[in-house]
């Protein structure tokens, strides 16, 4: 009864979800008495109007699709600037028609460098500088290094202007970096040349900075320092050399031997400085091989016994043989729980060092019931206890019972008899008394 016939536009603006507009034209079978069709009132068959018109017009067989005009977009060229008018009847089917945008070309800018020498948007130039300075006369030798960059390109521009927002962008620098080679400092004997800046081969880029390099001579003349390592490391030589920013770049140090830093103490030794022309001189130097530094580490003990002080040090292997730990103050381990003590930690050298440590004093678990306390014992396991000797002083120390030994073992046997005779009697009054 009724048809609609559509014609769909999608259109797709560049940053915008796509819109969607509908060309609908509506046609019905309706006819002037607004019947669409006929029931056979014999056959019950009904039979519609095959008559289609538009629905607002009884006449009109035909409808149209209006023209569509695709937006202006800055910048950018439709795929289509209108879509035509169309007429369409019941029978047209539906359409879709998609618009689509494709940016326009960039806007050369014209390469208009300015004089040369003169730094601009568009030509660049990097300098090094390098000035010489005779150390007989004073007088200074200067030479230039350049580099020179540019914005054009192939096409003579310096860039191009975007047809959308109208901002200018500038091509990259060309070439986007260069070398400068190494600069030759000349090696005078008796002198040694000292370099203020870089003379190495560099790259740089349209953004580096000019540079200066200054070149001045001075006499050869090393000075030697102490170095102070740990023990069993072999220190760089060239830390042996006090004064070395004023003796030239390139400069080499290596030990004449190996010295030996097995052992705290002074390790005398001879550096060599060898220059880039090749001479060399030896310096005197002398290595302090200090102590290593002690490494406390937590302590458990048991109410009464005085830990080993050794055992509180984490990194004894790292000492010196013949190194001595001693209580400095001793913790109290009369109680349970966490305690303080300082060991002593004495050196072959005779020097010494304090280090503070925790010990926790833990409970003793005794037949299923923990001791919490040496003061809360009997009689009998106080005189159980044992003296442990610290610096000459004696201190309480729990013992425990020796399981293991013969004598125990026939102790817990009686006792085991005795428990079973006094059972077996209790037994045998209880029968007398009930009979």
């Amino acid at each position: 009864m009724n048809r609609y016939v559509t014609r769909t536009i999608i259109v797709k603006e560049p940053g915008k979800e796509p819109q969607t507009n509908t060309q609908t034209v509506h046609f019905t079978n309706k006819d002037k008495d607004g019947n669409s069709g006929y029931k056979d009132p014999v056959t019950g068959e009904i039979k519609y109007n095959t008559d289609w018109h538009v629905a607002s017009d009884l006449n009109a067989k035909t409808g149209s699709w209006e023209e569509y005009t695709a937006p202006s977009v800055t910048g950018y060229t439709p795929s289509q600037a209108k879509v035509e008018a169309k007429t369409v009847t019941a029978e047209t089917e539906a359409a879709s028609v998609t618009i689509s945008y494709t940016k326009n070309a960039d806007i050369p800018v014209p390469y208009k460098p300015g004089k040369d020498g003169v730094n601009d948007a568009i030509n660049r130039y990097v300098t090094r500088t390098i000035n010489v300075v005779d150390p007989v006369t004073g007088k200074i030798s200067t030479s230039v290094q350049t580099a020179k960059f540019t914005r054009e390109d192939k096409n003579g521009n310096s860039g191009y202007k975007d047809p959308v927002t109208g901002k200018t962008t500038i091509n990259p620098w060309t070439p986007a970096k260069q070398g400068l080679r190494a600069v030759n400092v000349e090696q005078i004997n008796g002198y040694v040349a000292k370099v203020d800046g870089n003379v190495d081969a560099v790259v740089v880029t349209p953004d580096s900075a000019n540079m200066v390099v200054t070149i001045t001579y001075q006499a050869n003349k090393p000075e030697g320092q102490n170095i102070a390592v740990k023990k069993d490391t072999v220190p760089d030589p060239a830390d042996g050399i006090k004064n070395k920013d004023d003796l030239p770049d390139g400069t080499k140090y290596t030990w004449e031997k190996t010295p030996d830093v097995s052992k705290p103490g002074d390790v005398p030794a001879i550096v060599v400085v060898t220059y880039p022309d090749g001479s060399k001189d030896k310096v005197d130097v002398h290595i302090v091989v200090d102590n290593p530094t002690p490494e406390p580490q937590d302590v458990h003990t048991t109410p009464g016994v005085v830990p080993d002080p050794s055992t509180a040090i984490k990194n004894k292997d790292e000492m010196p043989d013949g190194t001595k730990y001693t209580w400095k103050e001793v913790p109290d381990v009369n109680s349970v729980g966490e305690k303080t003590g300082i060991v002593t930690v004495t050196f072959p050298d005779g020097t010494s060092v304090d280090v503070k440590v925790n010990v926790f004093v833990d409970p003793v678990k005794e037949n299923n019931n923990t001791i919490a306390d040496s003061n809360n014992t009997n009689s009998s396991d106080k005189n159980t206890a044992n003296a442990a000797t610290v610096n000459g002083k004696s201190e309480n120390k729990k013992t425990l019972p020796q399981t293991g030994s013969k004598s125990d073992a026939a102790a817990i046997v009686g006792l085991a008899v005795a428990i079973a005779g006094s059972l077996l009697g209790l037994g045998v009054n209880r029968k007398k008394r009930q009979k």
